[in-house]
């Protein structure tokens, strides 16, 4: 409890800020555009509308931002392989995905050892994904679990 009562007392500063953001996303204007989620969407989008050549092959992973002239990066990560690897770089991504999950579809897996692969991939609908990369571990460690299911 000592311990504790330390921690507030020289943190306070951190708590109050953490505590102010996690509230201040369920104000009006926040989710109305989902923490401006929908409109940085939008935004990228007509950039993609607007420049049809980066459709196929994409503009890569490090400046898409920058080279897009968006405020901030996509938070979206079926947008975001679209953007930065094109339309080839997506099928890449659609065909690599199938075939792991035919992997393990052979196995007989049940349903509900698939659960953490799916919700890792709807919660990466929210957030960066590609770049930076360490946002896609979410992704790796949920396969584990069919990995750990398929060797019972």
């Amino acid at each position: 409890m000592i311990f504790c009562a330390t921690a507030i007392y020289l943190f306070d500063e951190y708590i109050v800020n953490a505590f102010n953001n996690i509230t201040d996303r369920f104000t009006k204007d926040n989710i109305e555009t989902a923490g401006n989620r929908t409109v940085l969407f939008e935004e990228y989008n007509d950039f993609l509308l607007d420049n049809p050549e980066y459709l196929f092959y994409g503009t890569g992973a490090l400046y898409y931002k920058e080279f897009a002239k968006v405020s901030n990066s996509t938070h979206n990560a079926t947008q975001q392989i679209i953007l930065c690897y094109g339309l080839l770089g997506f099928i890449i991504y659609i065909y690599v995905s199938v075939y792991f999950l035919r992997n393990y579809r052979a196995r007989k897996l049940k349903i509900i050892d698939y659960i953490p692969l799916f919700a890792t991939i709807a919660f990466v609908q929210s957030i960066q994904f590609l770049n930076p990369y360490h946002l896609m571990l979410p992704v790796a460690l949920s396969t584990f679990s069919l990995r750990i299911s398929a060797n019972k």
